[in-house]
């Protein structure tokens, strides 16, 4: 029996610095990359699973 795994809505750039233990330095940098992390003109979000999977595609392609 497959449980599906409930997204993880990163609410705000502190949440997505916390999660991934990083700077805001280093999360702006991943948006100038094209990192999947969405801004309303006030606050940043992000879905948990899709930037861990962005993440690792672009670790990935930088060892190759």
């Amino acid at each position: 029996m497959n449980n599906p795994i409930a997204p993880k809505h990163l609410q705000s750039i502190e949440a997505i610095c916390t999660e991934f233990k990083k700077t805001r330095r280093t999360v702006k940098q991943w948006i100038k990359k094209g990192a999947p992390i969405a801004y309303d003109g006030r606050s940043y979000c992000s879905e948990y699973n899709r930037l861990m999977d962005w993440l690792i595609r672009q670790t990935t392609q930088q060892n190759r």
